[in-house]
């Protein structure tokens, strides 16, 4: 070999060496314990150096993403001391990234440390439970909800009611963070039922999000068409029947179009189900800090007894997308719940299809709720729902449950926003599945 050829093999070591972050990200990546290990230890390079120069991520983003629990625990580690707060350019940290490819065991070495965020939100606008409710991560989720991080804080409202401080600071915006115009609110309300045998007063504080006209006269000027995010009168009578009929316990209950979520919290805090979903074309956050505060309130009530808390999350279900139903309820549904779903023709075979599909067979049921108009779809609702459910019952609701849930004292919010449920008639239906 010549001086020339030993000067080329030189130039071709050192056009392979690797750069050491690329190495520490790579090992993080592919899970390489030892080699991961080793390489820090020789101090060729720093931890906190190790960001990937187009991402941002760091190596326990890469080992979070991959689910390699064993790299995570070492990264978390007294030898390392990896900062799981820190975010990449998007804005996620490694729990975010966990959450999203569903790593189970690493979501929970993540949460078991005192710098977990569940609620933290990355550039997108989603926090760490948005992103497992939208997955349909649910053993994620419950993980999740019952971290600390998670607990609803409580300083006074403007009604002197206990608000969430996540409430508080996005006073003044809309959900997706932008400024609120005059007649879109974010407010908190609280509706009273019927009694139940473990609640003698139940009482729901719901957060809605939506148009709330300020007399009768901006009522009659307001565009209907924007109530957002707000408790309807068939919602409310929906909780009230499945309350007063009180579902059997240990059943597992859907809610279709929740909205704000009410007729379904409503069974978890009085019906003592298996576990409860409320699904919409969307999951806001508005319906999470619900399921918040519906789940403190049986946490607390459970306190000293030996029944376990029901499980209660949300999904974003599209009826005219059949595969984003979770997997784990299609056919396993014994109670779904809906209110006022019907009002476009097109949306009918949608939601028939998905009901069908959702119910257990020959024992699942479908209570529904309805204000009685000419809403397009309605007959064809029925006719569609007959090749799936045998109906069981449909009346008129009576008028136990159609009192002033607001209570007395707010009676012109009642003739403001809940007047339908005086003035028009509701009919209640229950299906059972064929």
């Amino acid at each position: 070999m010549n001086q020339r050829d030993e000067e080329h093999i030189e130039e071709e070591e050192e056009e392979e060496e690797v750069d050491p972050v690329e190495e520490c990200l790579w090992l993080a990546r592919t899970g390489e314990l030892e080699a991961l290990s080793a390489l820090l230890r020789s101090g060729q390079v720093q931890y906190d150096d190790c960001r990937d120069p187009q991402t941002g991520s760091t190596p326990l983003h890469m080992a979070a993403a991959n689910g390699h629990s064993q790299v995570v625990e070492f990264l978390l580690g007294d030898q390392v001391k990896a900062d799981q707060t820190v975010v990449n350019k998007l804005g996620s940290t490694a729990l975010h990234w966990a959450v999203q490819n569903g790593r189970l065991d690493v979501v929970r070495l993540l949460c078991a440390q005192p710098q977990a965020d569940v609620l933290l939100k990355n550039a997108n606008g989603k926090g760490c439970t948005t992103l497992a409710i939208e997955k349909n991560h649910t053993d994620i989720v419950k993980i999740l909800l019952e971290h600390p991080s998670a607990e609803p804080l409580e300083p006074k409202g403007r009604d002197g009611a206990n608000k969430e401080e996540e409430g508080e600071d996005d006073a003044g915006k809309t959900e997706d963070g932008a400024n609120r115009e005059e007649d879109v609110q974010i407010h908190d309300s609280t509706y009273h039922f019927i009694k139940s045998n473990d609640d003698p007063n139940p009482a729901f504080s719901i957060r809605e999000i939506g148009y709330r006209p300020r007399t009768l006269e901006e009522l009659a000027e307001g565009d209907a068409t924007r109530t957002h995010y707000t408790v309807w009168a068939a919602s409310v009578i929906l909780a009230r029947w499945v309350v007063r009929d009180a579902i059997p316990a240990g059943k597992s209950v859907l809610e279709l179009g929740a909205g704000c979520g009410l007729p379904g919290l409503a069974v978890y805090r009085c019906c003592k189900p298996a576990k409860v979903l409320l699904t919409d074309l969307e999951v806001r956050d508005h319906l999470l800090h619900n399921i918040r505060i519906a789940k403190k309130k049986v946490v607390k009530s459970a306190k000293g007894k030996s029944a376990v808390p029901p499980m209660i999350g949300a999904a974003a279900i599209d009826w005219m997308n059949q595969s984003s139903l979770p997997q784990e309820w299609i056919g396993q549904t014994d109670v779904l719940l809906g209110s006022d779903l019907v009002y476009d023709k097109d949306l009918v075979s949608p939601l028939v299809k998905t009901s069908a599909r959702l119910s257990t067979p020959k024992t699942g049921v479908f209570y529904y709720v309805t204000a009685v108009t000419d809403r397009a779809g309605m007959d064809e609702f029925l006719q569609q729902m007959r090749e799936h459910y045998v109906l069981e019952s449909k009346v008129k609701a009576p008028k136990e449950l159609l009192k002033n849930p607001l209570g007395e004292e707010k009676q012109d919010l009642f003739e403001l926003h809940l007047s339908e449920m005086r003035d028009v008639d509701h009919m209640m239906y229950k299906f059972r599945k064929n």
